[in-house]
Order: C-alpha cells, then structure tokens, then sequence
C-alpha cells in the first residue's frame, strides 16, 4: 500500500467523496451562472438610471431656459430693460437650475451605490455553500459504520 489508504476505506470514503466533489462543482457553475446574470442585470438598471437621470436634468436646463425667455419678453414688454430686477431673476433661475442638476447628479449617484450593494447582497446569497470533501467522507463513512454496528447488533 503505496498511498496508505487500504481498499476497504477507499471503498468506503471514495464514492462520497467523489460525490460530493461533483455537487460543489455542479454548485460553482451555477453560482457562476447566476453572478453573470446578477451582474448583467444590474449593468442594465444603471444604464436605465443614467438615462433617466440625463432625461431629468436636460428637463431642468429646458425649464430653466423657458423661464428665463419668458423674463426676457416680460422685460421687453414692460420697457424696463435688463437691469436690477430681470439680471436678480436670472441668477435665481440659474441658482435654482444649478441646485436641481446637482441634486439629480446625488441621486443618480445614490441609484448606483444602491445597485452595486443590492449586487453584492445578491451575489453572497447565491454564492454556494461547498461541502468539505474529507468532511463529507468522514461522515459517510461513521453512518456506514454505524448501520454495521446496528445490523451486526440485530444479529443480520
């Protein structure tokens, strides 16, 4: 006996082992299946999200244009010019456009962060739990040595 392993416990402890390897395999290739969909997925809802977010923000810079057209025919109508009042509404509009660029830019940022955790949440959940080779052996082997003792205890 080269490898110090007699039949008997390579009759044994083989089989199971052999099974259990084959299981923690079948387990990683599925894992790895499902991460490439997880990750595929979430590829797609950040570029939803991106989208989105430019949609909003070309909203924002559309409105802030109409309102400030919309100051400057006031202002032309009414023969005030586009001193004091008209020049401390645009700056208003172009504060208020800024603040609503910067707040749409937060929030895609959050959407993203909110996705790669939500990705990694998903992807430890699905990892596979791999059973120990030598562990599984080990207990096949005490259950078979156990229903030895029991049937050579009933006299079988």
């Amino acid at each position: 006996m080269a490898s110090g392993i007699d039949p008997l416990t390579f009759a044994i402890f083989g089989p199971q082992a052999a099974a259990v390897e084959r299981q923690n395999r079948q387990r990683s290739e599925r894992f790895a299946q499902q991460a490439r969909i997880i990750n595929k997925q979430t590829r797609q809802q950040m570029a939803i999200a991106q989208q989105k977010a430019q949609v909003e923000q070309s909203k924002a810079i559309n409105k802030a244009n109409l309102i400030q057209s919309r100051l400057r025919v006031a202002a032309g109508e009414s023969g005030i010019g586009y001193g004091g009042t008209f020049d401390a509404l645009t700056r208003q509009v172009d504060f208020d456009t800024d603040i609503n660029l910067r707040i749409s830019n937060q929030n895609l940022s959050n959407r993203i962060r909110s996705l790669r955790l939500g990705t990694a949440a998903s992807l430890i959940s699905a990892r596979p739990l791999s059973q120990s080779v030598e562990l599984a052996a080990l207990s096949s082997g005490v259950e078979a040595f156990q229903t030895g003792l029991s049937l050579g205890a009933s006299g079988g």
